[in-house]
């Protein structure tokens, strides 16, 4: 079979599981109209467990390019059927695996946690909701106008690697947007990670692909999804406080109130439970990306589903859940938001954006806290910081990068031309001869440092105002000596865009776990934020 470039035995991986977005900066959309808005045109894939159907009230037509539809196996009970609507565009089941299916053998969701991160990306507005009177307000999620497609690849908790793969061909040929993955196991090198292997088949296509990073933290080296491609969201805490138990100490001098604080501070906090870098595969690239909150998030719920409330099983349409898998969503969300807004921005261009407006401060304006240590958490807890999906529509400055240069930095990293070809599918994808002056173009900077001098090149693109003024400076950093140049370049393109190549010296001063300040863009300069370099 000469198609066929690789043949290895699917593993099973599994889920990671509105005020939010309020805390996050976005604003409430003005009206609840669909009709006219550009978001409509913006379809948000979930590779997850199907949602029930989401209103799709004043919905205008489905975008004439989407190739999607519902499936139902024959039998069905009309009660089970999942239909498309204006909102929801496709509902997509896999079972490769044969796993047991639990109640459902088509797309409907059997646990909720499909419900419950795609009303977190792009939920329609429902006035007056909460989980039985707790956190009541407007629920929505990031792009409430855009369509949903949901690609079920988990059964309970089982998530098989066939049905990833096919869930990612289908979501890729329907023409989603985003995709969001809610989902992940132990990392691996790309070329057998089925994830990172469907999200660069995405990414080649113009599709935004945000993971989650994994819940295994506080460990050093836990996150996962870290393909530099991927999106890898850690989880955060938001300023909210639910206190969702009554409870009375037996003394019945202590009481503990059933309710909500806000604004509830410090906040954000990272999350113990959220996974840690520096990634084990990629080591000299930051992960995770970015933070969202992935605490105490409320969203819908299946009603057939029980949930628990002060320890009684009850029937409700929202509920609270944490983990990245709530994070991820947001990012999801944030993107699909962006794309509504600038549709011909690349992949690269919009995962910049977001990552180079991330805040590092908190609601106190103290440095964001790590739980697990009580000190300031690192660039290997947070990423560039919590996304701040409001200022990511103007950047200023981004970096943008093409597809190819991500197998490029794979094979400057040591994959060979049978690996490369896994990951593209193509069979007559080879590595060039190494290049030693090649830098991936990403939003933030690491270098393992071994005692010699490095040089890194970033270029940023201007996207903001075309007579912007951007200026270049760097930090210092105990053990080391850094010196940069900056050069501006201007060339004609539709948009007139210009870019800015900026060089960055760092030279080795003998501490061999010395930390380095490494570039970071934010809108009207170019500044220095810490980003983490460790001699091995």
């Amino acid at each position: 079979m000469p198609e066929v470039l690789n043949i290895y035995p699917s593993k099973t991986l599994h889920s990671l599981t509105t005020h939010s977005w309020d805390f996050l900066g976005l604003a409430m959309p003005a009206k609840s109209s669909h009709a006219g808005s550009p978001s409509t045109d913006v379809i948000v894939g979930l590779l997850d467990t199907e949602s029930e159907s989401f209103k799709d009230t004043d919905m205008g037509p489905v975008p004439a390019r989407w190739k999607g539809t519902c499936v139902n196996p024959p039998g069905t009970k009309a009660n089970e059927t999942v239909n498309c609507n204006k909102k929801l565009v496709g509902a997509r089941y896999y079972n490769g695996a044969k796993v047991s299916t639990g109640p459902y053998k088509n797309s409907r969701d059997s646990v909720g946690h499909g419900t419950h991160t795609s009303s977190t990306a792009a939920g329609s507005l429902v006035p007056h909701a909460s989980k039985r009177g707790l956190a009541p307000g407007t629920a929505r999620g990031g792009a409430p106008n855009a369509r949903i497609a949901m690609y079920k690849v988990c059964w309970t908790d089982s998530c098989e690697e066939v049905d990833i793969a096919a869930g990612f061909d289908d979501a890729i040929n329907d023409g989603v947007d985003v995709l969001s993955i809610s989902l992940g196991g132990y990392p691996a090198v790309y070329s057998v990670d089925v994830i990172a292997i469907g999200a660069y088949h995405a990414v080649e296509r113009g599709i935004m692909v945000s993971c989650a990073g994994g819940n295994s933290g506080p460990f050093t080296g836990s996150v996962s999804n870290g393909a530099p491609w991927i999106f890898t969201v850690g989880a955060s805490t938001i300023d909210r406080e639910i206190n969702e138990d009554a409870k009375i100490a037996a003394n019945r001098k202590s009481r503990i109130l059933r309710g909500t604080t806000i604004p509830y501070k410090p906040a954000p906090v990272v999350a113990e439970f959220s996974s840690r870098g520096p990634h084990t595969i990629s080591p000299d690239i930051i992960k995770p990306d970015v933070t969202a909150p992935g605490v105490e998030i409320l969203a819908a719920w299946p009603s057939n589903i029980p949930d628990t409330d002060n320890g009684k099983e009850v029937f409700v349409e929202y509920t609270f859940l944490s983990g990245t898998s709530m994070a991820c969503p947001h990012v999801s969300g944030t993107i699909a938001y962006l794309k509504s807004i600038h549709p011909t921005w690349s992949p690269a261009a919009i995962k910049s954006a977001v990552m180079t407006t991330a805040i590092t401060k908190d609601n106190t304006n103290k440095t964001i806290i790590d739980p697990s240590t009580n000190k300031a958490a690192t660039v290997f807890d947070v990423g560039n910081g919590e996304i701040q999906p409001a200022k990511a529509v103007d950047p200023g400055l981004v970096y943008d990068t093409d597809p190819l240069d991500y197998i490029t930095y794979l094979c400057n990293s040591g994959y060979t031309s049978k690996q490369i070809q896994n990951i593209t599918g193509d069979s007559s994808s080879k590595c060039p001869k190494n290049d030693t002056s090649f830098s991936l173009n990403y939003p933030s900077i690491a270098v393992l440092l071994d005692g010699s001098s490095k040089t890194v090149e970033r270029t940023v693109t201007n996207v903001g105002n075309p007579s912007a003024t951007y200026t270049a400076s760097v930090g210092s950093a105990k053990g080391i000596s850094i010196s940069q140049q900056a050069e501006l370049h201007k060339r004609r393109t539709e948009a007139d865009l210009q870019r800015h190549r900026l060089r960055q010296g760092i030279h080795n001063g003998g501490s061999p776990s010395a930390e380095m300040e490494a570039s970071r863009i934010s809108p009207g300069k170019m500044e220095c934020t810490l980003c983490a370099a460790r001699s091995p």
